[in-house]
């Protein structure tokens, strides 16, 4: 498993939407200029993020998906739900085409003809299971909460 920059940005763009959370919509640049990412690289991200938002109120008919976007004067980007609600995993999985630690893991159910026979398909599930759980646990509210070590001295 190896995960991307626009992963890795995307977890940076929402700890950021939520730290600077005061209930207006906040703009790309401003969000670019704090993370220094470039805002071209964070429309396709941002994009990725509202897509999974509208795609949710369209499946669901609840607002249940990760930021809404809003066009023109005032516009910007916010999170569309609390902090505590969104987990690590999901901003991944949407921002990552897969978190499988092996290609066979990539579909389910498991397609590989080897599969029945293979002795170590059971490590690289086990894997996926126990990276998948971790990253469920770990919501964006953890990030924004995290202590940051470097005020802290060990004598």
């Amino acid at each position: 498993m190896w995960i991307s920059t626009r992963g890795r940005y995307a977890l940076r763009v929402m700890v950021d939407l939520a730290e600077n959370n005061n209930g207006e919509y906040i703009p790309l640049k401003d969000i670019a200029k704090r993370q220094e990412i470039s805002e071209k690289y964070l429309e396709t991200i941002i994009r990725l993020l509202v897509k999974a938002y509208l795609e949710s109120i369209m499946v669901t008919m609840s607002k249940a998906g990760i930021i809404k976007g809003l066009r023109g004067k005032g516009g910007g980007y916010k999170l569309a739900l609390a902090p505590m609600d969104i987990t690590v995993g999901r901003i991944l999985k949407v921002t990552e085409k897969s978190l499988a630690p092996v290609s066979c893991l990539e579909m389910q159910p498991n397609l590989c003809k080897r599969s029945p026979a293979c002795k170590t398909v059971r490590v690289w599930q086990e894997m996926y299971r126990v990276v998948d759980e971790y990253i469920e646990s770990v919501t964006i509210a953890d990030l924004v909460d995290e202590i940051d070590s470097s005020d802290f001295y060990v004598i």
